[in-house]
């Protein structure tokens, strides 16, 4: 029996569940169809005939037939048939995502090895990526980042361009008023001082003198203060946050007064943000520059190198375009100049910069392409092993590659399958992987001296490139599974006739290849890095930096240099005290304003200078090759004596150097002593010719060295002294050994870093192999079991085994070795003094690789030569 409302109702129920329509268009279009059904029931059809009839002619309502039809219909079929896609693409993925759990759960083994494989894989290459966004990052922070420039020179001598990062002090006002390209410029230089409020002193370092424009050019919040007149007082001092809670705690420090150097009283007018880690220019206080003024230096001399200048170009001006106006700026303003300048982006300054007399922290390029090619290739590395295991795997899975088949699954839906179990795996592996950075990320912050935090993951670039390794990784290490185990054809599959892999060993002893060069690539350049530092480290530097304390003489600490020194001398376990101009380790000032007999005239030759006060070649036994050393028994060394050192003798090109003229710019000098060539700069600089020249009023560090024995002692009695004679400064001390290591930490650490990744990437490459080790047994036991029972003992199967995996390590090497020597001999290249790269490293290193393989292999060999011939033959 017809029952209208069931059928509206089965009706509504049908459009409801497909959403072909509004909830509203529903309810209208039910009032037309009982309409119609009423109308035709009225001319004389049954209920049941003019139901179906109703829903033929339900397209006349609306603006005609055809387009109702168009309208509503073809709405409906679009909105099913889409539906129909959605529903059926979801059922898709979660049965490729059900095969996928259901096959790590089966392989429990093989999937924990392709997950840790992976998760350490992608752990050390996000946090390779945290390391290098943060070394690209340096200074890209300011607003006007891209308009930003330093003023650098180039400075050419007749041996050679001499590259500096100081220029002249009226360089910043005359380029800002001759060249309308750049809108702002601002010198800088830092200093130390004696800062003093209520009571308190505490020696400040960092401090920065700029001209006003400084916070115009560059982003350094302003918390307090009007950041509009902050520098415009030149007796105004604007802190930053740790110094304004160091001195004024949680107190508004508007308007407090500092004492500079017990001298000067400057008022503070701002407070600015602490400078962030990623910025070259990090300071604890700004000062004007018109206060420098104040005191009365020379603001125009051209002559002397002393400070930093930037610029601010306007938008759109390139630098390319500016260079070429700027060139000789300095040639014009002095005659004798031989500088050319021109401009070096901000956001370039901290890993492209090898200037003398530059500001201490930068990084180096070279690094961050290291440390990217490592990236790679661990990951590399890792989908290699992914890539093997599940090779091993693929005979397992071949009789279900051919029932899918035959049950009508097309190659398309199983490399979707095979990507997605891929893509699993990869997305399990980035989610451990991030826990892993979560625990290990502290200790990569103290090994790499950085900062580094989870948080950049949420800015869109390393999200993006969290996901785009995760997909690379995914699609690459299932790239060869889904399209290998996609191509066997059902027939043969069920019949037995393919043998999974029998093919493709060409492409997977290429793979285990690739994954050993790389790893044998990596071990090499561990070793050169460690024996290159290991050289820098041990070298010989011509003069004794152990046991000998620097101090700075800032300040006042000057005019009590001569008490210090008499007093230190008294105490047995002090050896000796003298002071210079600059630390031994590096010695930055330089000149071409020397002349003798036999030099060229139009030859322009820089030479380094140091200024120091007697005993300072005896404390820091610095050895004499002709002549003397400075004496007090010869009072005409103050004035007219000098030392130079063995390279001087040679480019001045001298045979009998105490008998030459010389000439320090106007005044005439005597060499009296040519001392052995030492080493006053890091070792990637050669050792240039210096000139040493005795002025103890000139000096800015005091050197004591002190005996090893009993250093506790000394060290109190050191500070003991210092309070009696200078007591308003702070008793601030290092050891030049510390000083001269610290040169070389941060590469120190980051050979380490190197060595880590190298490790792990060689633990992920023998994973690979042992992937592979498993395949062949799988492959090969029928053989071995006939082998056993044809009487072969152990040891033989083990060896023919291994030697297959022998041979694709030696293979590694070969490919390996060439690569390595040539890309590490670039790298050497940038130091002056470095070690060779001998055969013996490689020898070892390749010992070294077929160990490890044999090794990895041995375990999978031992196994199946010792198991039992029978469990594998029974049904042969």
């Amino acid at each position: 029996m017809f029952d209208l409302e069931k059928a509206i109702a089965a009706w509504r129920q049908f459009h409801t569940y497909r959403r072909a329509f509004l909830e509203e268009d529903l309810e209208e279009l039910e009032r037309h169809l009982r309409d119609h059904v009423r109308e035709l029931q009225q001319s004389g059809l049954d209920e049941a005939s003019a139901f179906r009839r109703a829903l033929q002619l339900l397209g006349d309502i609306e603006a005609g037939e055809a387009e109702y039809r168009k309208v509503y219909w073809g709405k409906l079929r679009r909105r099913y048939q889409l539906t129909h896609e959605l529903r059926w693409r979801l059922a898709m993925f979660t049965n490729y995502l059900k095969i996928a759990i259901r096959n790590l759960a089966k392989y429990k083994g093989y999937s924990f090895i392709n997950i840790s494989g992976l998760t350490i894989g992608i752990t050390c290459c996000l946090l390779i990526v945290l390391w290098v966004h943060d070394e690209l990052s340096y200074d890209r922070f300011h607003d006007h980042a891209s308009t930003l420039h330093r003023v650098v020179e180039n400075q050419n001598y007749a041996d050679g361009v001499f590259p500096v990062a100081v220029t002249p002090t009226p360089l910043a006002p005359t380029l800002k008023q001759d060249f309308p390209e750049i809108i702002n410029a601002t010198r800088l230089y830092f200093t130390g001082r004696l800062i003093s409020y209520q009571g308190a002193s505490f020696y400040e370092t960092d401090i920065a003198v700029v001209d006003p424009a400084f916070l115009k050019m560059f982003t350094f919040p302003v918390v307090k203060g009007d950041a509009n007149t902050l520098l415009d007082d030149p007796f105004s001092v604007v802190v930053s946050e740790d110094i304004a809670r160091k001195y004024f705690g949680e107190d508004n420090p508007i308007g407090k007064i500092l004492r500079f150097n017990d001298e000067h009283d400057l008022t503070v007018t701002g407070v600015v943000k602490n400078a962030p880690h990623n910025s070259h220019l990090r300071f604890t206080m700004l000062v004007p520059f018109t206060f420098y003024e104040s005191l009365g230096g020379n603001m125009e001399n051209w002559r002397s190198n002393w400070l930093y200048t930037y610029v601010q170009l306007q938008n759109g001006v390139r630098a390319e375009d500016v260079d070429p106006k700027i060139v000789d700026v300095i040639k014009q303003n002095n005659e004798r100049s031989v500088t050319d300048l021109y401009l070096q982006p901000v956001t370039r300054i901290h890993l492209h910069s090898d200037f003398t007399a530059d500001i201490g922290g930068h990084g180096d390029i070279q690094y961050v392409y290291i440390f990217s090619v490592i990236a790679l290739f661990v990951l590399l590395i890792a989908c290699i092993n992914f890539m093997n295991l599940s090779t091993a795997r693929s005979a397992n899975r071949a009789k279900e590659v051919g029932m899918r088949k035959v049950f009508g699954a097309r190659r398309t839906h199983l490399i979707r399958q095979f990507y997605g179990e891929s893509l699993v795996i990869s997305f399990i592996a980035l989610l451990m992987g991030l826990l892993l950075i979560v625990l290990l990320l502290p200790a990569f912050n103290d090994l790499s001296q950085k900062q580094l935090s989870l948080g950049i993951v949420t800015h869109w670039p390393i999200l993006a490139g969290l996901l785009g390794i995760t997909l690379f990784t995914g699609i690459f290490a299932g790239s060869y599974p889904a399209l290998f185990l996609s191509s066997f054809r059902p027939v043969k599959v069920l019949k037995g006739t393919v043998r999974a892999g029998t093919k493709s060993a060409l492409f997977r002893s290429v793979l285990v290849v690739t994954q050993f060069a790389l790893s044998i690539f990596l071990i090499i350049g561990t070793g050169v890095i460690y024996t290159q530092l290991d050289y820098i480290r041990n070298k010989k530097l011509g003069f004794d930096k152990e046991h000998l304390i620097y101090i700075r003489m800032r300040g006042d600490i000057g005019q009590a240099y001569d008490a210090l020194k008499s007093a230190l001398t008294q105490n047995p376990n002090i050896l000796g005290v003298t002071a210079a101009s600059g630390l031994p380790t590096y010695i930055g000032s330089s000149s071409s304003g020397f002349d003798w007999e036999g030099k060229n005239p139009d030859d322009a030759i820089l030479m380094h200078y140091n200024l120091v006060d007697f005993d300072y070649f005896e404390t820091l036994k610095i050895e004499m090759a002709q002549g003397r050393s400075f004496s007090r028994a010869f009072p005409s060394d103050t004035a007219s004596a000098v030392i130079v050192n063995e390279e001087a003798v040679r480019v001045m090109g001298l045979e009998s150097p105490l008998e030459a003229h010389f000439e320090a710019g106007e005044d005439e000098v005597n060499i009296v002593g040519v001392v052995k060539d030492f080493h006053f700069k890091p070792m990637d600089t050669k050792i240039e010719p210096i000139v040493i020249a005795l002025n103890p009023e000139n000096t800015n560090f005091m050197f004591i060295r002190v005996h090893p024995t009993d250093l506790s002692a000394t060290l109190a009695y050191l500070e003991e002294t210092w309070k009696t004679v200078i007591p308003d400064y702070p008793f601030d001390y290092n050891f030049l050994d510390e000083a001269y290591d610290r040169i070389y930490r941060a590469e120190e650490n980051l050979g380490r870093l190197v060595n880590y990744f190298s490790l792990l990437a060689i633990f992920i490459a023998c994973l690979g192999l042992f992937g592979l080790a498993s395949f062949t047994v799988e492959q090969r036991a029928r053989e071995i079991g006939i082998r056993k029972v044809l009487g072969a003992s152990v040891s033989g199967l083990m060896v023919s085994m291994c030697q297959e995996f022998i041979k694709l390590v030696a293979v590694a090497n070969l490919l390996a070795w060439p690569i390595a020597y040539y890309a590490l001999r670039n790298w050497l290249e940038g130091f002056a003094y470095r070690t060779d790269i001998g055969w013996g490293l490689f020898a070892l290193t390749g010992v070294l690789a077929l160990i490890i393989a044999t090794v990895t292999v041995s375990y999978q060999a031992v196994k199946a030569a010792r198991a039992n011939p029978v469990e594998v033959l029974r049904y042969e």
